[in-house]
């Protein structure tokens, strides 16, 4: 559960810390009060983009603090993966920074942004006002039907994903091919010319840096001689037999004083340091001489590299991947019927490999569109939604000889519709033409309900889901958010007053200004306290004999004792 939520400085938020408890949870209170900015801290938390126009004024960062009990083992497993502290509580937390040092951590631990989405999705399942726009996208209609905490579902639209990527390389190259063969004959004789160029050159990484640091050396060959020799002479000349018996005395009292040790170990090192010097000294001397021939070879193919740089304006390793690159071209013109029948060969295999993953993704959804319809038609009762029919209508999947790049798609082979209808007696219409506000409303709670009974999480948010209901399908949707809260922390904005009456706690968000500042404040509420709250949301300010009684039968409701 989320046990405490720290708020400071976001928007009109300037220090806030509400300690939240188990099962139901409601926020109420005036629009503009500051709700939707509570919610807003908890979808940050789950890695929503940041905006710095929500600090508040006059600051410099925003922080938002929350700490979750866990009890999702997969968590545990992707924190032990992190090299995370794995403790019972878990504090995630987010800054936003005006001077670009905004950052997220679990447990004070710095994490990215896309490690911070994970994490809390094991934790919170957030329901946002405008996720009701996803039965506008189709494509939205597969976040309903797979379950992506079954590892083998996860594991089978990964394994699609990297398919798809190689299948539509594939199909790139063949495709490639084909429009290739149109204008290669022209194109033969120009690229054999510019790859025999090149390829006669045999050229190598970096070999004209190489050639110029020779070159270097060879025109300061005598000057490079004579200090060899001068070096080597005067190392030679008792130097090193001096600094040997300096040594050797040294090392005589070197046990009756630790600076005499540490200078004799200095001068050993460096008796022996010398004398490695003088010999490869003297194997340079030895293996020196200047060889007229092999400068003159040198400046020759200095030349010819440095001509060939300015002419096709490259450096050498570009013209050694371009010559890489023209031999290959050739290649498809003089070898191209070879090369076109194993791309497609590749390409077919890759096709049937990327099908066959898509079959067992659609053979899978069929069966969760199956369980996803009975368990909807069955809890729509539970909300007033007595007559509701719901089929998923799966789009026809072509013989593996028919498809093509365009039918293979993101998410696997499917197409889907959600065909429904509300009324006994009407047929089955597509969701987005027929749902009104509070149908839609309903429906998602019904959808989320299932994705949440197969996860395990600390926190379910609800922000407005009863937008658009009144009366018996308000308190129907109130009772199916009270049976989640059962099993799982909720905590729920809402203005209808059959929701709050039902919470186990009911927190009031309010505003003051002060001082030319506006301050949003949260109070847990007492029972006298939610009492009045209550029937302020039934009548309004003007607070009626009537919406004291109601607010009061709400909170006494049977239905409201039955369920706790």
């Amino acid at each position: 559960m989320l046990q405490k939520l720290i708020i400071k400085n976001y928007a009109i938020i300037k220090d806030i810390e509400i300690e939240f408890q188990d099962n139901l949870n409601v926020l109420t209170g005036q629009t503009g009060a500051g709700k939707s900015l509570i919610i807003d801290t908890i979808n940050l938390l789950m890695g929503a983009r940041a905006s710095l126009d929500m600090i508040r004024n006059g600051e410099r960062e925003a922080k938002i603090t929350a700490y979750f009990t866990n009890k999702n083992p997969k968590l545990s497993e992707y924190l032990e993966n992190l090299n995370i502290n794995n403790s019972d509580i878990l504090k995630l937390e987010r800054i936003i920074s005006t001077n670009n040092k905004s950052r997220q951590s679990i447990n004070d631990v710095n994490i990215s942004l896309v490690n911070l989405k994970e994490i809390s999705s094991y934790l919170v399942d957030l329901y946002m006002q405008h996720d009701l726009f996803k039965f506008f996208n189709k494509e939205s209609y597969f976040d309903f039907i797979d379950d992506d905490s079954l590892d083998k579902l996860t594991n089978l639209k990964n394994d699609y994903l990297l398919k798809l990527v190689d299948y539509k390389a594939l199909v790139k190259e063949y495709n490639d091919l084909l429009n290739y063969k149109k204008d290669s004959e022209t194109k033969l004789e120009f690229l054999q010319y510019e790859y025999e160029e090149l390829a006669n050159l045999n050229l190598k990484e970096n070999e004209d840096e190489e050639i110029k640091q020779e070159l270097v050396k060879l025109k300061n060959y005598d000057h490079i001689h004579e200090s060899l020799t001068k070096a080597y002479e005067y190392l030679n000349n008792n130097t090193l037999d001096n600094l040997y018996e300096v040594k050797n005395s040294l090392e005589s009292i070197s046990n009756l004083d630790i600076n005499y040790q540490k200078y004799s170990e200095i001068l050993n090192n460096s008796y022996y340091e010398l004398d490695d010097l003088k010999s490869s000294i003297y194997k340079e001397l030895e293996g020196s001489s200047f060889d007229k021939d092999e400068y003159d070879r040198l400046e020759e193919r200095d030349f010819l590299l440095t001509k060939i740089k300015n002419k096709y304006h490259k450096s050498i390793n570009e013209l050694i991947k371009r010559c890489n690159e023209l031999k290959y071209e050739i290649e498809k013109i003089t070898n191209y019927d070879s090369l076109l029948k194993n791309s497609l060969i590749k390409l077919n295999k890759a096709k049937e490999e990327l099908y066959n993953i898509g079959l067992k993704i659609h053979e899978y959804r069929l069966d969760k569109a199956t369980i996803l319809t009975n368990y909807v038609k069955k809890e729509a009762i539970n909300l007033e939604l007595d007559y509701l029919d719901l089929k998923v209508d799966f789009k026809e999947i072509k013989e593996l000889s028919l498809m093509t790049e365009k039918d293979f798609y993101d998410n696997g082979l499917d197409e889907i519709e959600f065909m429904i209808s509300f009324n006994k007696g009407e047929s089955l219409k597509p969701l987005i033409k027929v749902a009104s506000g509070g149908e839609m409303s309903r429906l998602m709670l019904i959808f989320k309900a299932l994705k949440i009974n197969n996860k395990i999480l600390s926190l379910v948010v609800f922000d407005e889901i009863d937008t658009g209901l009144s009366g018996e399908a308000a308190l129907k949707l109130a009772l199916k958010i009270k049976e989640i809260a059962k099993n799982t922390q909720v905590l729920s904005i809402s203005h209808l007053p059959q929701l709050a009456a039902l919470a186990n706690h009911q927190y009031l968000i309010s505003k003051e200004t002060l001082n030319e500042e506006t301050i949003s404040h949260i109070n847990l509420l007492k029972e006298e306290e939610r009492i009045k709250v209550i029937a302020e949301m039934i009548s309004g300010k003007n607070i009626s004999a009537y919406a004291i009684n109601y607010a009061k039968e709400l909170l006494n409701n049977e239905k409201n004792h039955y369920i706790n």
